[in-house]
């Protein structure tokens, strides 16, 4: 039996408050892939849970000067499914990736910060030269992928930062 404080934030800077209040015993969740697995093992015991789902614009996609803007709570379904203003080879190689069930659960954000070391995603964004936005209640800052991943399953995330957006340069053809 997990016992554990649930929140649902509907702001990012109620989650990063969240999150600074809990520290190290805070864990987001997102899609709960990873999460779910590792409660189920036993192998965490948070002692609260902070759910991003209802925080306003995390599901966003949008093309804008400084790149695709693609947050955090954004399905690899969605990714894949080439509908959505993307790079082509991330909209080609995310179906790709697991099956249909779990890129329906699964979210950009908590595929990256999971950090596992054989992640596809996290292969095809450091390819791509992908930045990460990670806010807090400090401000924000921005992290490439390569330098947000340190370890397997380690990450630069500080205390009480979360991940709000992957930004894509923009590619030469959607450019005006």
């Amino acid at each position: 039996m997990i016992d554990c404080r649930y929140f649902e934030p509907a702001t990012m800077a109620e989650a990063c408050s969240l999150l600074a209040e809990y520290g190290q015993g805070a864990r987001i969740v997102a899609g709960g892939q990873d999460l779910s697995l590792l409660l189920g093992c036993g192998k965490i015991e948070p002692e609260g849970l902070v759910s991003i789902h209802k925080v306003a614009g995390l599901d966003d996609i949008a093309v804008v000067d400084a790149g695709i803007r693609i947050g955090a709570m954004v399905t690899l379904q969605r990714l894949g499914s080439g509908e959505e203003p993307v790079a082509q080879v991330l909209s080609a190689a995310v179906p790709q990736i697991a099956d249909r069930q779990i890129r329906n659960r699964a979210t950009l954000g908590g595929s990256i910060c999971a950090a596992h070391p054989g992640s596809d995603i996290n292969t095809i964004l450091m390819t791509l030269d992908a930045a990460l936005t990670l806010v807090s209640n400090k401000g924000e800052r921005v992290v490439g992928v390569e330098d947000f991943l340190l370890d397997a399953f380690s990450t630069a995330t500080q205390p009480g930062e979360l991940l709000r957006e992957v930004v894509l340069p923009v590619p030469e053809q959607m450019r005006s």
